[in-house]
């Protein structure tokens, strides 16, 4: 029998109309899946606080003067050139630092001042992360110069530039492409999908559903949007590369850097702990060895927290209450303080180092 010669190109006609409907109605859950988490081009503009420069753009926010805040929003005093003989400390932070108050009232940043004998700035800033604090450190920071910085850390802090954006309403809203990091978008063939907020949706369903049909569901921490990318490992090549420049910068005016790494409530949790508490530190892991590898000194206070009454220090899971931060405050003094005297004189041979020819 002759064989139809219209048979292929009828076979690569159905081959190519299939590939053709895949690609509209992936197209189409794509836009709705947009316009669900009102991603691009779907997001309404950002709003653009009060007093933000134009040099202060990558910030994306801070806040304003008022409310008893300095000029540049922060939880402190207006900041004005250091004591002779006093040494500036330089906390740089998010949300754990501006809600750091103690069973005083106080912040501690205020509350450490006496004891370490030192001026401490209070540069924490709600929702910023690794790259805003970076970008803060270059526009503000070094202006006010310190001899030390002390960065907090929190597993939030991984997210790659933006966690949050500001919206009219007044408010951080989570930027909608905080939910773009199930993939390693350095990465082929996940390159192709880090875009996608479709494919990440359904990866994030298919891994909760294999880990009911496991018996090994997902930890609480990673099926919160703003928490699980800290367990994920392509999350850090950008903390190491955002630390690297953190410490470089500061090297070069011989200012030392110092990280103090804060918990979240999971991981306190003697349950989640008793599952596996390795997997459930994992961050801090990971923070302890950029660090050794940087040579920054590292101030681990999941031990300190854990020691001292777990989960209920925490008002809301991530932020501490006053007693908690009582404790923060204690081993604070304790690490910053034999730092103190190696920072003042690092500072000061800089200082008298004669400038290049």
């Amino acid at each position: 029998m002759a064989r139809d010669p219209a048979q292929p190109a009828g076979k690569a006609g159905k081959l190519l109309l299939l590939g053709a409907s895949l690609i509209v109605c992936f197209a189409l859950g794509e836009g709705v899946m947009r316009a669900v988490h009102r991603a691009w081009p779907f997001t309404p503009a950002a709003a653009t606080p009060d007093g933000l420069g134009p040099e202060e753009a990558s910030l994306r926010w801070r806040f304003s003067a008022e409310e008893g805040r300095n000029r540049l929003g922060l939880r402190d005093g207006e900041i004005g050139p250091p004591r002779p003989g006093t040494p500036r400390i330089l906390f740089l932070g998010d949300s754990l630092f501006w809600s750091s108050e103690t069973s005083s009232g106080a912040l501690y940043t205020e509350t450490l001042e006496a004891p370490l004998g030192a001026d401490i700035v209070n540069a924490g800033v709600p929702g910023y992360t690794l790259y805003q604090q970076l970008e803060f450190l270059r526009i503000h920071g070094l202006a006010m110069q310190p001899d030390l910085v002390l960065l907090g850390f929190v597993v939030n802090d991984v997210y790659d530039p933006y966690l949050h954006r500001p919206s009219s309403r007044g408010l951080l809203d989570l930027d909608p492409d905080y939910r773009l990091h199930w993939f390693d978008g350095g990465r082929w063939p996940a390159r192709l999908l880090a875009r996608s907020h479709l494919a990440h949706a359904v990866a994030r369903t298919v891994r909760l559903a294999a880990g009911k049909l496991t018996g090994e569901p997902l930890y609480p921490f990673q099926r919160r949007g703003d928490f699980y990318l800290a367990w994920e490992e392509h999350a850090w090549p950008p903390v190491r590369r955002r630390l690297t420049a953190m410490r470089d910068l500061l090297a070069e005016r011989g200012v030392p850097l110092a990280v103090a790494a804060f918990p979240i409530a999971h991981q306190l949790d003697p349950a989640l702990r008793a599952r596996d508490e390795a997997f459930v530190l994992r961050p801090q892991r990971r923070l302890a060895a950029i660090c050794a590898d940087l040579g920054l000194p590292l101030l681990d206070l999941e031990p300190v927290l854990a020691a001292a009454g777990g989960p209920d220090q925490f008002t809301d899971g991530l932020h501490l209450t006053p007693a908690g931060n009582d404790r923060v405050a204690a081993a604070l003094e304790e690490f910053l303080r034999p730092l103190l005297p190696a920072a003042t004189a690092a500072k000061s041979m800089n200082e008298e180092e004669p400038s290049p020819p």
